[in-house]
């Protein structure tokens, strides 16, 4: 388990992968958390997280409406092709987001 500080980092690192995908409005793949700097200085903290993560953005009439986030507990889990499929269902899913609706985002 980890300590209460670790925790807060850990789910920075998540966060900052959302903020990330949605700042940018484009996929991300991780392959494995502990060497990405971006989302912890401390691979400590991480360890109890998934190591590898796909993030796509929804994105409907120029508007990212949420984020569809895939997760593995192995390292170098995810490949180009399982990126590819994730934008697939990305571009398949975004138009049938309802506009304005928090309470379906949150459920993601």
């Amino acid at each position: 388990m980890l300590a209460p500080e670790r925790r807060e980092e850990a789910k920075g690192a998540v966060k900052r992968l959302l903020e990330r995908v949605l700042r940018l409005r484009k996929s991300q793949i991780i392959n494995d958390l502990r060497l990405d700097t971006d989302f912890s200085k401390d691979p400590e903290a991480v360890s109890d997280l998934p190591l590898s993560f796909i993030a796509v953005p929804l994105i409907y009439t120029g508007n990212v409406k949420g984020v569809i986030g895939i997760q593995s507990e192995a390292a170098d889990a995810f490949n180009s092709g399982d990126l590819v499929l994730a934008e697939n269902m990305a571009a398949a899913m975004s138009p049938t987001m309802p506009t304005g609706s928090t309470d379906w985002q949150a459920r993601m």
